[in-house]
């Protein structure tokens, strides 16, 4: 129920993923959750102080059903479309359902025009030869073994091939940026900002596929050892190494991280540090230290970890400081606390990745009391 409320507040529900959400939300034992949720990402705790879950519930469920009638009626019409429009009419059902209640940001609120845009498709393409080739929308870019389209950077088996000798390419994302790439196996790539990866133009014959996460966040969609010679495929960081033979994960691996986070998503994959290994199953997260190179497994919600490839921001119970950290990353600005005891408060929420810092501190702020002011790219939290 979890994953489907997400998507449905993120517009990216299938009309019979909404039928199931439907059902879901008839079982009085997931008011709980629903109100959680409508609360945290569209309005206040203030706004809510006297929400009815119950009827709030019938007037959604109402909604749904005739959004879903007409849908079904369209026979060609696209299911995006039909997502983004029951979430339109929900999100606009919230404050319709409250009549005459506003929300009001409150006396804390520091109110402006939204001014900190999020992140766009970048990248800076280090070749062989040093030479650097920066890449973002817009910008077209080939040669004989890849091609780049401004979003997507692709390398393909058959312009690999012209290659004789191993050479290494490497990709850097800086701040304020993400990508996505295609290696000459198959294997798909998503970048996130603030990353560089280091990997061969073309691999091996009868080798380990190998590339080097040399530091930032990476999502790995790794095609079949079957389809490669038997080759299996390796990701290697400095303290950490990650086996596969086909599998989808996720690794974060900042320089300013005590720690790197592997999240299994599907398939099978053994962690590695300097003192000892750990398998992974779908649904389990291993946590290195990168000073001793201790590995801790524990079970997680996948979308957490790997919400940021399709285009959200996912925060379950977490500290304030860590979620700084990934705002800094994404929007290019720094944070500063000027009131300690606020690093420690933990939200939950999900928050699309296009939307201003401003619009994401605001609704944050409506659900806590710390205040914030914005200085050109600095965001002080008062």
């Amino acid at each position: 129920m979890e994953e489907l409320i997400v998507k449905y507040l993120t517009r990216s529900i299938s009309i019979e993923e909404m039928e199931t959400l439907e059902n879901l939300l008839k079982d009085s034992q997931n008011d709980t959750l629903f109100k959680e949720y409508i609360e945290l990402n569209y309005s206040s705790d203030l706004l809510f102080a006297d929400f009815e879950t119950f009827e709030a519930k019938k007037y959604f469920l109402d909604r749904i059903r005739t959004e879903r009638n007409k849908a079904n009626r369209k026979v060609k019409v696209r299911y995006l479309r039909i997502a983004s429009a029951v979430a339109a009419v929900f999100v606009l059902g919230v404050f319709l359902y409250l009549g005459k209640k506003v929300f009001d940001p409150s006396e804390n609120t520091v109110v402006a025009a939204p001014k900190i845009a999020p992140g766009v498709d970048k990248a800076v393409l280090t070749l062989n030869d040093g030479s650097e080739v920066v890449l973002g929308q817009g910008v077209v870019f080939s040669n004989e073994s890849l091609k780049s389209d401004g979003e997507n950077l692709q390398y393909t088996r058959h312009g690999a091939d012209k290659i004789e000798e191993q050479v290494f390419n490497t990709l850097t994302i800086p701040r304020g940026g993400h990508f996505k790439m295609e290696l000459s196996d198959g294997t798909m790539v998503y970048l996130n900002s603030e990353t560089q990866i280091k990997y061969p133009v073309k691999f091996n014959t009868h080798q380990i596929r190998t590339v080097e996460l040399i530091y930032g966040e990476a999502y790995f969609e790794v095609t079949s050892s079957n389809l490669n010679s038997g080759n299996g495929f390796e990701v290697i960081n400095k303290n950490q190494k990650v086996s596969v033979l086909g599998t989808m994960f996720n690794v974060k691996a900042y320089q300013e991280e005590s720690s790197i986070l592997t999240t299994l998503v599907e398939g099978k994959v053994k962690v590695e540090s300097k003192i000892g290994e750990k398998i992974l199953i779908p649904g389990e997260q291993s946590e290195v230290d990168t000073e001793k190179g201790n590995i801790s497994v524990k079970s997680v919600n996948t979308y957490d970890a790997t919400s940021w490839i399709k285009g959200t921001f996912s925060f379950d119970h977490m500290a304030f400081d860590e979620i700084a950290r990934v705002m800094s990353r994404w929007y290019n600005v720094e944070f500063q606390f000027k009131t300690e005891k606020y690093r420690s408060l933990q939200f939950n929420g999900v928050f699309k990745r296009e939307q201003h810092l401003e619009e994401i501190l605001m609704i944050m702020q409506s659900t806590s009391n710390f205040k914030y002011e914005v200085y050109e790219n600095k965001v002080i939290i008062l």
